[in-house]
């Protein structure tokens, strides 16, 4: 089933795309600690296997290379099931790209790749060139392999930038700059300056003042909130779900999912046990570009207790069941109507979270089908140096998530049970809902922004 998908989805050509890393750090976040295999390539095995490796360039590639057949979620010789060329194919093709001239010969293994290699660089004029060739090589290689333009070549610059946009940490931001107190302001200083601040803004009507007026909000709900400002403060993580009250609905927007969502998701629970009458819920993951994978197996370990099974991943022609390593959250009983709101942006952890939920019956989902961004990734840095001012890691798909119905999620979604883009949704709510005050609820945030 996941070949005859990857077929449609695949294409031999051979291209780079100068934004693909950027793509990725704006779309991705999907790196996980759950994966295995984080080491630095290379470690653990000869760093001259063959003569041809003698040689720092071709080292460096080949690290590369093996790096791939390691962790990459491809098994080394099957990549044809999937409509992909092999990696020695796809290391001659990379070549003929970055260095138009070169005659690869045959090339048809591990060391034939090596040897080719090695006539590549002794061509070059330069270390300068060499340094070229040798990265977009790899950087050709990656960005071809299944799904094209997924994996990617990083400095350690975008590896840092990729780990800080997962634990939803933003280095250039201050929210005690936004808001305009010291990092020791307490909460009645937080609160009048925040007040002071509204009255002025609220004269101002342009676009930049009602800017500056959602910034300082934000900022101080992050900072009157004891949890939230200790996480802020220790590690500059910025919380990942905001929640209110509708009647007798708890009102979950999960903007992110971070190594913090799942404590922060059990605080709002806890948080709204004081409000006894409540007994349904909505979890917004619209716009949810996912996270931590850990997430989804723990998440539903809430509602259906540990070690239960959860859901599947498929890496090198295997399939391997995910358990839940969480024990059920009692106060979860009270909800007996769970809405999960998703749309074409809802993503990676955030659609498998959704998949999982559907299967087991816990939620209905209402909106639009989901991206279809059904891979986990995570980087593996290169030991090699060839540029003393640079290191660098490949970012590689290493799992690929399967949906309810253990169909690959890349490039298919989830489907929702109610979809809003259809003209009858709002009637079709009342079939799998039987709250009018919940259906009531569930119709005004689906047509409102999260």
């Amino acid at each position: 089933m996941v070949r005859k998908f990857l077929k449609k989805r695949s294409s031999k050509i051979i291209s780079i795309s100068v934004s693909a890393i950027a793509i990725i750090l704006i779309a991705g976040f999907i790196y996980s600690k759950h994966s295995h295999n984080a080491g630095t390539i290379g470690e653990n095995q000869s760093s001259t296997q063959t003569v041809a490796e003698k040689d720092l360039y071709v080292r460096f590639v080949m690290e590369a290379y093996d790096g791939i057949v390691e962790n990459y979620w491809m098994k080394a010789g099957e990549y044809d099931k999937h409509n992909s060329p092999e990696l020695p194919e796809l290391f001659q093709l990379a070549v003929k790209k970055a260095a138009v001239s070169t005659q690869t010969g045959a090339v048809i293994d591990r060391n034939s790749t090596a040897e080719m290699l090695a006539r590549v660089f002794e061509n070059a004029t330069s270390t300068m060139i060499k340094q070229q060739l040798a990265t977009e090589i790899v950087d050709i290689v990656t960005y071809n392999l299944l799904p094209i333009g997924r994996n990617s070549l990083f400095s350690e610059q975008q590896r840092v930038a990729l780990r800080d946009r997962v634990s939803n940490i933003d280095p250039s931001k201050d929210l005690y700059r936004d808001l305009g107190v010291p990092g020791d302001a307490s909460q009645a200083e937080i609160e009048k300056t925040y007040n002071a601040k509204v009255i002025e803004l609220g004269k101002a009507t342009s676009t930049t003042a009602k800017a500056t007026l959602a910034q300082i909000s934000y900022a101080k709900n992050v900072l009157t909130n004891s949890t939230s400002r200790a996480l802020y403060d220790e590690k500059r993580i910025e919380p990942t779900i905001f929640s209110h009250i509708i009647e007798n609905t708890l009102y979950l927007y999960i903007k992110q999912i971070s190594p913090t969502t799942l404590f922060e998701f059990g605080n709002a629970i806890s948080n709204a046990s004081t409000s006894r009458t409540l007994d349904s819920m909505i979890i917004d993951l619209r716009g949810n570009v996912g996270g931590d994978l850990d997430f989804a197996g723990n998440f539903v370990g809430l509602f259906i207790g540990q070690n239960q099974y959860a859901y599947d991943l498929f890496r090198k022609e295997e399939y391997k069941p995910q358990r839940t390593m969480t024990s059920k959250l009692g106060e979860l009983k009270r909800f007996k109507e769970i809405a999960i709101l998703t749309d074409h942006r809802t993503q990676s952890t955030a659609e498998l979270t959704t998949a999982i939920m559907k299967r087991l019956n816990l939620a209905k989902v209402v909106g639009n089908t989901t991206a279809g961004w059904g891979t986990i990734e995570n980087t593996y840095p290169i030991s090699s140096v060839i540029d003393p001012a640079r290191r660098y890691t490949m970012f590689l798909v290493n799992h690929i998530t399967l949906g309810e119905d253990n169909q690959p999620i890349e490039g298919n979604g989830v489907v929702p049970h109610i979809d809003a883009s259809k003209a009858d949704w709002k009637g079709q709510l009342a079939k799998y809902f039987t709250s009018p005050a919940f259906i009531k609820a569930v119709r005004e945030k689906e047509v409102s922004a999260p």
